[in-house]
């Protein structure tokens, strides 16, 4: 372990015996303590944006309540924390709550908090793993958390990185901002294809004029990204495609109670190699199947 490593050990070690989460231990088998980035195997699914977003189109007031330290509340059963023990330069230790960084982790909080809050989900109550959003329509049916990030009474929230609104639902300003400082373009190629000509092999990088307004288009089409309208059951919906050379687009529209046509949803993808080889019929009719499966 480095030194670094080594000193956040001892400082964790310290905080958690303090905090009463984890105990010395007896165990009969211990793994070293590392540090590692761990991928979640459980497979009990977590929630999808949409079927969240789709649950609150009608609410008008919103609460946010942000669980401190959310994987902690949950005890390990008695009688099985010697089965989490870990071992260090300190000594031997085991958990008496559910740590950060077990495979599980996610999969099992967000089963946890689903069979908690069983008899509201769908009605008034959404839960992303420890994000929990109280919504309704009116003060009356409205109502232990980390107070600095609760929001109480208000007309709008921000919920897993998205801005819900009475109208609908948008990108977060400070993710807009970071974007218009951005350096690069995660996945470039993949969205500006006719840009991805200057990487081929061999292909002398000449970045003029055209190359930086193509670039900055890009950028300022994600800063002014409409907001999007709650999906409205039982009405109908509107559906409008196109494809061009390499990438195909689809518009989700409703009309909304403004009596207007509404965007709701969108699709924008890239043809595959060969899609890219189909002629415009068939790209075409390639983009109304895609936008099908899609919604």
């Amino acid at each position: 372990m480095l030194l670094a490593e080594s000193k956040a050990c001892q400082e964790y070690i310290n905080t958690e015996l303090k905090d009463n989460k984890i105990q010395q231990s007896t165990s009969p088998v211990a793994t070293l303590a590392f540090f590692v980035k761990k991928s979640d195997s459980d497979q009990f699914p977590i929630p999808r944006q949409d079927d969240l977003l789709e649950k609150l189109k009608k609410a008008k007031i919103f609460s946010k309540l942000d669980l401190q330290w959310g994987f902690n509340n949950v005890c390990i059963k008695e009688g099985n924390e010697w089965k989490t023990a870990f071992q260090t330069k300190e000594g031997l230790f085991e958990y008496r709550v559910m740590p950060f960084g077990l495979k599980n982790a996610p999969a099992m909080f967000q089963w946890f908090m689903n069979e908690l809050f069983a008899n509201v989900l769908d009605d008034y109550v959404v839960v992303y793993i420890d994000d929990i959003l109280i919504y309704s329509n009116n003060p009356e049916d409205h109502l232990f958390c980390k107070e600095s990030k609760c929001k109480f009474w208000v007309d709008s929230v921000v919920y897993i990185g998205i801005v819900i609104t009475l109208e609908g639902v948008s990108m977060e300003k400070e993710k807009v901002e970071a974007i218009q400082q951005w350096k690069f373009i995660n996945k470039f190629s993949e969205i500006a294809k006719p840009l991805t000509n200057m990487t081929k092999k061999g292909k002398e990088w000449i970045w003029t004029t055209w190359e930086d307004t193509t670039f900055w288009d890009m950028k300022n089409a994600v800063c002014l990204a409409p907001v999007l309208q709650h999906l409205r059951k039982g009405k109908p919906y509107y559906l409008e495609t196109d494809a061009s050379r390499v990438a195909m687009g689809v518009i989700l529209s409703q009309h909304q109670e403004d009596g207007y046509l509404h965007l709701v949803a969108f699709l924008l993808k890239s043809f595959n190699e060969a899609q890219a080889n189909y002629d415009t019929h068939n790209k075409e009719l390639c983009t109304i199947i895609t936008a099908f499966k899609q919604w």
